[in-house]
């Protein structure tokens, strides 16, 4: 059955098997030498029929033979075409299908969108792409080509009468060459005393500068004020244009859609899409419909929820760390200029004031504004004796009073004991209201900032909630932003002073007072000429190094002197000097003053990072003993010994020290530190001093360094003729315990 069916069939499935295989063969030839399936083939069986025509003369065969092969042949050549057709049709759908997902792709990420109307879309006019689209049409190309024929006819007929004119004004020229030239002089004279062209030059070099005020280019001097009426009407007529109003549109829906859908969740999402805004359009329009969006949501005739709006206080503040300060600023500013005339209008709902306060309140709590924003804004309110002010303070209290009680309890206590003498005569007076009696017992019982009636009323677990997540949220973000440095009263006088924290704003002070108190200020600066002498003669060369001398020679005591360095305000090397500067001056004293290693202490206390300044400092001094004098030798080592013992710096100071070292300055130093320590410490004190850090495995060297120096250096028989001669050597066999252990 099988060689009746292959015999019908004509060809076996083996043999379809070999083809296929053929087949799949020259479609990789094909593909790899770039070239048609067809001519592979019969490259291929080209080659082959002179092979089969050399063997069929070597051997004889039949004609029955010669005709069965060529039909076998023909046949085979035509399924090889037929598949490789299928082939090539198969890949080139697969090309077309390839290409329709691409250019859907593209569509979606450049924002075309299919129109039905015939009409081309704008964004092909905004592109300047309608040109090329009408090249496309044959008709369109056929008039353009009628066009270009005749404006080439145009030409080349305007070409040949020019030619014409040329050749009959030559003589002309030569005749008038003569005339020119002389007239030529004549005009220079004429324009250098024509007062019109020099105006004109001049005019050339005024320009305009960052403030719209005109500028001369070469000199920089003002040469006409800022014209606020016509620098106003260009922002108008610029707003008023369709195009700035659809955006403006788009804007505010973005920006509403980020509001309504703000909450604990959406946080994140809401900034990053806030920070793409910012950063893809106008800076300006931008905070202006930021602000005015959240003032439509703040602003309403019922009171707000307090979870809602600690999600505004907390969605601001990380506004203002990730995104910028420019957005906050220009909220707070707005904000704070519309609650008081909405405090000053008594017509006016309490509830949209209420809602603010509150916000002005979280926006304290998550550090976005100053302590001095809120006493400003609570000392401006007292001006005001109402019952709307009243309640205004204390639902401040009750909101922003625990961080303010934490941060500035000093200035909270005044702001309080203040507003409790002003509303005082307000109780006698009969006509007051129930509500506004109630206000007063309520102010009345708040006594030494003992403010926890007021604040216990609000639930602080989730502001402590929210407080966590902007801190998580903000831990990687880089340049944080810190609060915002103005006040209430710069915002309400920013028509006088300016926007001095807005970057490229022009500042003046308010008046002469101002400058007057610069001026003060600066001479409370200035030091005795007794002591700017010793600063010159202690090589106190720059002016940072005089004044933190002459402020810590001047200063009654090491607390006083440490409230005057801290009001420098210094960082880093700057503020490292202070330490340098305290060691040197306590080696150019005659006698020692302890009053150095009691400032030292002070910092070493404030900050750790002043105790590795410290260790540093008296190793550069240790490097150069050799250098210093007897007297500086003898205050470095009391300065040493004394800082150790009020544990400034440990023992380990010690251990760049050679203690088996011959030199007689190195021995002095080391044997008055041993000295006063052992004079001055207890027997506890010196446990502590020397037991834990020298138990340690980093610090064997310098144990078995300080063991060998008290064996053979420090003898208590050297020290015989000392008054205090009996409780060193008490103490010496002590310390030696210490180091053997």
């Amino acid at each position: 059955m099988r060689s009746t069916n292959e015999s019908f069939s004509g060809v076996s499935r083996k043999e379809k098997r070999r083809k296929k295989k053929i087949l799949k063969k020259f479609s990789k030839v094909a593909f790899s030498t770039h070239r048609k399936l067809e001519d592979v083939v019969q490259e291929h069986f080209g080659t082959k029929k002179k092979r089969k025509r050399s063997k069929k003369k070597k051997s004889k065969k039949s004609p029955n033979e010669e005709t069965a092969n060529k039909i076998n042949h023909e046949n085979s050549l035509n399924n090889f075409n037929e598949e490789a057709e299928k082939l090539r049709q198969q890949r080139f759908k697969d090309q077309i299908k390839e290409d329709n997902t691409e250019i859907r792709k593209m569509e979606k990420l450049l924002g075309y969108k299919k129109h039905k109307s015939n009409n081309l879309p704008r964004i092909f006019y905004a592109e300047g792409l309608d040109y090329l689209l009408e090249m496309c049409d044959k008709e369109k190309r056929a008039k353009f080509a009628q066009e270009d024929d005749d404006d080439v006819h145009k030409n080349e007929d305007g070409d040949l009468m020019d030619k014409s004119e040329d050749e009959n004004s030559v003589d002309l020229e030569e005749e008038t060459g003569s005339e020119m030239e002389e007239d030529d002089d004549s005009e220079d004279e004429i324009i250098e005393n024509d007062p019109d062209v020099s105006t004109e030059n001049e005019e050339a070099e005024i320009k305009e500068d960052i403030y719209g005020r005109k500028i001369d280019s070469k000199t920089g001097k003002v040469v006409e004020n800022l014209n606020l009426s016509s620098a106003k009407a260009k922002l108008e007529s610029l707003e008023s244009s369709k195009e700035t109003q659809e955006k403006r549109l788009q804007l505010e829906k973005s920006i509403r859609g980020v509001i309504n859908r703000l909450n604990e969740n959406t946080l994140s999402g809401s900034v990053k899409v806030i920070s793409e805004i910012f950063s893809s359009n106008s800076h300006n329009e931008v905070k202006q419909i930021y602000a005015d969006m959240f003032f439509k949501a703040i602003a309403t005739t019922f009171a707000l929820p307090e979870r809602l709006l600690l999600t505004y206080g907390a969605f601001m503040a990380l506004t203002h760390v990730i995104v910028s300060s420019e957005i906050t600023a220009h909220l707070v500013e707005s904000y704070t200029t519309k609650f008081f005339e909405l405090m000053q209008d008594d017509k006016e709902d309490e509830k949209p004031v209420a809602n603010l306060i509150v916000l002005f309140a979280h926006l304290y709590n998550f550090k976005v504004v100053k302590t001095q924003f809120i006493i400003e804004l609570i000392s401006r309110l007292s001006k005001v004796k109402s019952e709307k002010f009243l309640s205004m303070f204390l639902a401040l209290i009750k909101y922003a009073g625990t961080s303010l009680k934490k941060r500035d309890a000093k200035k909270l206590q005044e702001s309080i004991s203040s507003l409790q003498e002003i509303f005082s005569c307000l109780k006698r007076e009969k006509d007051t209201s129930s509500r506004m009696n109630f206000l007063l017992e309520d102010l009345d019982e708040i006594k030494n900032n003992h403010i926890l009636r007021l604040t216990s009323k609000f639930d602080h677990s989730n502001l402590d909630h929210f407080y966590k997540l902007i801190k998580a949220l903000t831990k990687n973000a880089q340049n944080k932003e810190s609060e915002l440095p103005f006040g209430v009263e710069d915002i309400m006088n920013v028509n006088e002073r300016g926007r001095w924290w807005v970057v490229g704003s022009a500042w003046k002070p308010a008046d002469e007072k101002h400058a007057s108190i610069t001026k003060q200020s600066s001479s409370d600066k200035s030091f005795s000429p007794e002591l700017l002498a010793l600063a010159k003669r202690a090589k106190m060369n720059t002016e940072l190094r005089r004044n933190v001398f002459c402020s810590i020679l001047s200063s009654e005591d090491e607390d006083d002197a440490f409230q005057k360095l801290q009001k420098f305000s210094l960082k880093g090397p700057q503020e490292r000097e202070i330490i340098h500067i305290c060691i040197m001056s306590s080696l150019f004293e005659k006698e020692y003053n302890q009053f150095y290693a009691s400032l030292v202490d002070r910092f070493c206390t404030y900050h750790k990072r002043f105790q590795l300044t410290t260790q540093y400092a008296l190793w550069d001094r240790i490097k150069d003993i050799a250098n210093l004098k007897p007297n500086q030798q003898s205050n470095l080592a009391n300065i040493i010994a004394d800082l150790i013992k009020l544990k400034s710096v440990g023992i380990t100071v010690l251990k760049i020290m050679n203690f088996a070292a011959t030199d007689e300055p190195s021995l002095l130093l080391l044997q008055r530190i041993f000295y006063r320590l052992c004079i001055r410490c207890s027997d506890s004190l010196l446990t502590e001093i020397f037991r834990k850090p020298l138990s340690s495995s980093k610090n064997e060297l310098l144990a078995q360094g300080l063991q060998m120096f008290f064996e053979v250096l420090m003898k208590p028989e050297d020290f015989e003729e000392m008054d205090d001669y009996s409780l060193f050597k008490k103490r010496l066999a002590h310390v030696k315990s210490l180091c053997a252990v």
